[in-house]
């Protein structure tokens, strides 16, 4: 694939097939490189989208905003871009817009899980423990064998003092993962 792009440097598809491999491959700078070769000669959804993942998972949460702020401008409803927008700003800690951001994706999609379980993580950040426990219940409303909820509404039970529902919580986050470290850590501490 370098190859292919020394002797054709606007060969999109290679510099694409080249982001793609080096991401898994795990060379993230030769793959947002890539990437952003094939973006200079190509306005491509797709691959804004795997840049800004990538951007994402280095850490460079700005960056990410981004390139999820330009599909959404072009794709305003796209809600898994509002979805990684919002876990975006709350990495950077800008949790309202977070807020904003995961309530649009989840007019958008109203059925899926992952988003509510987003509002509560961002709720947890704010200390808005009841909001935290709606929005995990409403995730566990559309997917209840995510040990991952179960373990968010514990900790937010616990915090709001309701101790027996929080070991409730992760007593079912440990059924449906017995090795979930988090789960039995918390579990511990409560029965403390």
């Amino acid at each position: 694939l370098q190859k292919a792009t020394e002797i054709n440097p606007k060969y999109f598809t290679a510099w694409v097939n080249l982001g793609g491999v080096s991401a898994q491959m795990g060379e993230y700078e030769l793959a947002g490189q890539a990437y952003r070769k094939a973006l200079n000669l190509t306005d491509d959804t797709a691959i804004r989208y795997s840049l800004g993942k990538l951007e994402y998972e280095l850490g460079n949460f700005k960056a990410a905003i981004t390139e999820f702020q330009h599909i959404l401008k072009q794709h305003p409803n796209d809600a898994q871009t509002l979805h990684d927008l919002a876990l975006s700003y709350a990495e950077i800690k800008e949790y309202e817009t977070a807020k904003q951001a995961i309530q649009r994706a989840i007019e958008q999609a109203p059925n899926d899980f992952k988003n509510y379980f987003t509002l509560g993580s961002i709720a947890m950040y704010q200390a808005s423990y009841k909001d935290a426990v709606f929005a995990y219940v409403k995730a566990l409303e559309h997917n209840n064998q995510n040990a991952e909820v179960y373990v968010g509404l514990g900790l937010a039970l616990a915090h709001m003092g309701d101790i027996p529902n929080a070991r409730q919580a992760l007593q079912q986050a440990l059924i449906i993962n017995p090795q979930h470290a988090e789960a039995k850590h918390h579990l511990q501490t409560l029965s403390r």
